[in-house]
């Protein structure tokens, strides 16, 4: 099965500069000590993710910030418990900003709630609300260390996130699969892009990334940059420079193509090339 990519998603919405210039898909991966994985991945919208959370019981939600005011009083911005409550969301309130709130309605949330920024991790559905606080609080703990995982100090979690500007993911997991996953739809999303653009359409679908060539993509303790001006439309197919090295968002640089992948639009099969 594919990946039906339509407008607006992240690389339609994010662009580089004044100019407008295409944003490029940079992932950064590393394995702790622990046994977390951890994946920086960007750029990548919220609402276009999170379904495959869907396997988590319950999700601890904080963090969330957005524009909504009271209309009454437009000098209030709303927390996040009066917004659940104001567009009936089912879920249980922890404190103003921390609510407890199952995968389907955190989607049916996000589809309504236009934030920026958000954080979550699991939990068991039966966990108590001092369960939750212990964990809020390790949280806040381990933020103020710099570069540290949050997962191994959440009690009985199995994924943690962190999405800045609904733009810059950070997601942390004990199973590198899930990790794949996400890194796999924003390529697909990429590719779709492009192909929106070139063919003037309102939707595409992308296959899935064979098993095989997301291995060979998949940067361990490393970095990936997908490069949007080393990405070539033909009649034929999509043809993607991809280089091994960060790229760096504040700093003019020329990055290296380390691998070329190819696209093909009639065949929807994927192939990796040489660089030439």
């Amino acid at each position: 099965m594919g990946l039906g990519v339509k407008l607006p998603n992240a690389f339609s919405i994010n662009k580089l500069g004044l100019e407008g210039t295409p944003f490029p898909l940079g992932v950064s991966c590393n394995q702790s000590d622990t046994g977390v994985f951890s994946m920086y991945l960007y750029p990548q919208r919220l609402v276009d993710m999170f379904d495959l959370l869907h396997g988590f019981e319950m999700c601890i939600v904080f963090g969330v910030g957005h524009k909504l005011s009271n209309p009454n009083h437009p000098q209030h911005t709303l927390n996040l418990a009066e917004i659940v409550d104001s567009v009936a969301i089912d879920c249980t309130v922890v404190d103003a900003n921390t609510i407890a709130i199952s995968t389907g309605e955190l989607m049916r949330l996000l589809s309504i709630l236009p934030q920026h920024d958000l954080c979550m991790f699991d939990m068991p559905r039966n966990s108590s609300q001092d369960d939750v606080i212990t964990n809020m609080l390790n949280y806040d703990e381990v933020k103020l260390r710099k570069n540290r995982s949050q997962l191994p100090h959440l009690t009985n979690s199995s994924v943690f996130l962190n999405s800045h500007d609904d733009c810059y993911l950070t997601l942390e997991s004990y199973d590198t699969g899930l990790l794949q996953q996400v890194f796999e739809r924003a390529l697909q999303t990429y590719v779709g892009t492009f192909l929106l653009g070139k063919l003037g359409v309102d939707e595409i679908e992308v296959r899935e990334v064979p098993f095989g060539l997301l291995n060979i993509l998949w940067p361990k303790n490393a970095h990936l940059t997908i490069l949007p001006e080393e990405t070539e439309i033909t009649e034929s197919e999509v043809k993607i420079g991809v280089s091994r090295q960060q790229f760096d968002l504040r700093v003019q640089q020329a990055l290296q193509v380390d691998i070329v992948i190819s696209y093909n639009c009639a065949t929807q099969i994927w192939n990796p090339t040489k660089p030439q």
